[in-house]
């Protein structure tokens, strides 16, 4: 948290060095476009400007050529009267970083650098802190101060970047705010549209569109007038939506096209589509994993305690996935629907038990497509659940991974290839191309003096247990064959370019040939298929419609006999079913089949399980604990108070002005709006009211401002809404004052 802040201590005096100034903070030099001035003798000079003029240079040449100990040096604050901040995020946040040993304003002497025979001075700010800004909210303009503090006369120039304030131009740009609806022109590419990262990081969302063609949203970073095409540099995504089939993005992809990206706390968009239509992107929440398991996310290590039974997740949209560690002892992967289960693959609970593999001296885990699909498709609540088994404590990092990347980390086996296997090279790995050896028996010969190799056949170059095809030894001086039939048996195991993949683990040096002959023996091939109720499977023009075990026989390429078996299964009809679920107003809201739904409700969705099938299901839902705020009340909260809607009757609220005094060690900030928001800013557009309480202080909510809102409380059945968001724990009390 110290290092964050710190950049956060960084980035405000940058903000405020931008600033250009005159005699006196009131009437300081703006700073917009490139700026040249001089300055006389001895004193000081005021500057302003704000964060979307970042790249910001400063630099000072003096009169005197050879001034070496009289450089200038500057004063730095985001607020004209020290101490006095109007904003009260940046207020709130400053008042933190004060908390860990650091405090505005801020000086720092300006760098000396010798051009020629003379001594120059500068400092630049790059637009680093204006993103390290945004990742505390902070994504509109903080405007800044800096005095420059001269010894001696000299010529003074500020150079700023202007490109980001342009971007933000409000006659040029519109804000893509969650849950809003736009108006898109057909054929439009040039209207531009700003999407703030922290409304968009930690969501979920679909993107749903009423025009008649697609529109596809082009998502960019760094330049808001870009060209929208897959082949522009500045392009980061692309979401293509069609009418009424609304296009859904995790937060996953959402959090790696941020991560990716230099925009300042900005990304920019533009919609393109053949007709004009309106575009609402809406959020998708996304439920709290159970059990307080811990969250693993890409490229973050966690610790993990020796013999440790912690509960950790990660979310059901992760695709290939690697798991790293410095260990090179046992490390064990148990995977899980649900938060409860043993480190056992004797738990009926447990879906997969993955062992990391030792790797020059290191733990790795690596799971394809195919295994993380086998994972996350049984994820009941958006995440897996697992635990890991450690020899030793040590640090696990999961890293996003490319199936794809098994091409670049084997050799490629013909037919005749000789290999050369030692005892140290067994983690080498090797592949070949299934279409090239289907039809044929491959001859596997180990010409080693003493001992066995032993080969490890898989569908991807993780070489996990669950990837495993084939395992077998062969003796020194003999061969393996493995027949037609066998390896036609393997045609569903390849991965998606087409390869297997071995290693060769020998007891001895020796080379392992493989060899294909041609192969005249029948080859035998099953195909298992299921079919929902009332559907007919065609194979090659006959029909079937029952349940049973059915054969047709081919040639194949090779001339031989193929015989292929059909075991086909037709479910029988799925019945109704009802999910009854009670749940608390603090675990809103609750996500049942990708519906998210935040009151008591009986609701019956069709859905389809993994063949297909349609299955008609209801779910009955009972909300306890929804909980208000009377004038006369005493509360506790915490940051987890954050998830938590309270109301307001109106009626009682407006009789008297009331007193809300809060007794706690960080601010308090209080949001009242029409609605039940769950977007915490207070550029919401249901936000009535945003108020932010000092530690140990209170706020008057006076009647009249209540009056003021009677018309939104009538709307919403007599009541307004409140969240209530506090870093550390507090008491809130209220009295009415009349």
């Amino acid at each position: 948290m110290k290092h964050i802040f710190s950049f956060l201590t960084i980035a405000l005096l940058a903000t405020s060095m931008m600033a250009q100034t005159g005699l006196t903070c009131e009437d300081a030099i703006p700073v917009d476009s490139n700026y040249v001035g001089r300055v006389e003798g001895p004193g000081e000079i005021w500057y302003t400007a704000g964060t979307y003029d970042l790249p910001l240079n400063v630099h000072f040449i003096p009169d005197d050529y050879n001034s070496e100990d009289n450089n200038p040096y500057v004063m730095i604050d985001v607020t004209c009267e020290e101490g006095v901040y109007e904003d009260p995020k940046i207020d709130s946040i400053l008042t933190m970083v004060e908390e860990l040993g650091f405090s505005f304003p801020a000086e720092m002497m300006c760098d000396a650098s010798q051009v020629g025979d003379r001594m120059e001075y500068d400092i630049f700010i790059d637009d680093l802190y204006r993103e390290q800004l945004s990742q505390f909210g902070v994504t509109y303009n903080v405007k800044a101060f800096v005095k420059v503090t001269f010894f001696e006369a000299g010529t003074i120039s500020l150079k700023p970047d202007t490109m980001f304030s342009s971007c933000v131009d409000p006659s040029k740009s519109k804000y893509i705010a969650l849950n809003d609806t736009l108006d898109i022109l057909a054929n439009d590419q040039k209207s531009v549209f700003v999407l703030p990262y922290t409304d968009w990081q930690n969501d979920s969302i679909q993107f749903v569109w009423t025009g008649d063609e697609p529109a596809t949203v082009w998502v960019a970073a760094d330049n808001c007038d870009f060209n929208p095409s897959t082949t522009s540099r500045y392009v980061y995504d692309n979401y293509v939506v069609y009418k009424d089939k609304p296009y859904k993005v995790n937060n996953q992809r959402i959090n790696n096209t941020i991560k990716d990206n230099s925009g300042g706390g900005l990304l920019y968009a533009k919609v393109t589509s053949a007709s004009a239509g309106k575009l609402v992107a809406e959020i998708i929440p996304v439920p709290k994993p159970q059990g307080n398991a811990t969250l693993l996310e890409y490229g973050q290590a966690t610790s993990i305690a020796a013999n440790d039974t912690s509960l950790y997740c990660f979310s059901k949209a992760w695709t290939s996935t690697q798991f790293f560690s410095a260990s090179s002892k046992g490390i064990t992967m148990y995977a899980s629907a649900q938060p409860a289960f043993e480190c056992s693959a004797d738990d009926a609970n447990v879906l997969a038990v993955h062992p990391f593999y030792k790797n020059n001296g290191l733990s790795e885990l690596s799971l394809s497509d195919r295994e993380m699909y086998s994972l996350t498709s049984n994820a009941k609540d958006n995440y897996i659940y697992v635990r890991f088994h450690a020899a030793e404590a040590t640090a696990i990092t999961p890293e996003e991974w490319a199936a794809s990347e098994c091409a670049d980390k084997s050799l490629t086996i013909i037919s005749g290839s000789e290999i050369r296997t030692t005892t140290s090279n067994t983690s080498t790995v090797y592949r070949w191309r299934y279409d090239d050896w289907k039809g044929h028996d491959m001859n596997i010969y180990w010409g080693g003096s003493r001992g066995t190799v032993t080969i490890y056949l898989v569908d991807t170059c993780s070489f996990s247990t669950a990837s495993l095809v084939l395992q077998s030894s062969i003796k020194a001086k003999n061969t393996l064959t493995v027949d037609a039939a066998t390896i036609a048996s393997w045609a569903d195991r390849v991965d998606p370019d087409g390869y297997l993949y071995v290693r060769f683990k020998p007891q001895a040096t020796g080379n392992v040939t493989l060899t294909s002959v041609p192969s005249a023996d029948p080859i035998y091939t099953t195909i298992t298929d299921t079919l929902c109720f009332g559907k007919e499977y065609d194979w090659d023009g006959t029909i079937y419609t029952e349940s049973g075990t059915y054969e047709q026989k081919f040639t194949a390429l090779n001339g031989a006999d193929s015989t292929v078996t059909l075991n086909l299964t037709i479910l029988p009809e799925v019945l109704p079913t009802t999910d009854e679920v009670t749940v608390r107003y603090d675990e809103l809201p609750y996500l049942w089949n990708d519906s998210a739904f935040v009151e008591s409700t009986e609701y019956t969705a069709t859905l389809q399980n993994k063949y297909g099938c349609d299955s008609v299901v209801t779910l009955k839902l009972t909300v306890l604990e929804k909980s208000d705020i009377k004038t006369t009340d005493d509360v506790i909260l915490n940051l987890a108070s954050a998830f938590k809607v309270y109301t307001m009757d109106h009626t009682d609220w407006v009789a008297q002005s009331v007193v809300l005094h809060w007794q706690g060690a960080s601010p308090l900030h209080i949001f009242v709006a029409k609605e039940e928001v769950h977007n915490l800013t207070p550029y919401n557009r249901h936000v009535l009211h945003y108020e932010m309480i000092p530690a140990g202080e209170e706020w008057i909510l006076t009647k009249e401002q209540m009056a003021a809102w009677e018309a939104e409380a009538t709307a919403a059945g007599g009541k307004l809404y409140v969240r209530f968001l506090t870093e550390k724990d507090g008491r809130l009390t209220t009295v009415p004052m009349d």
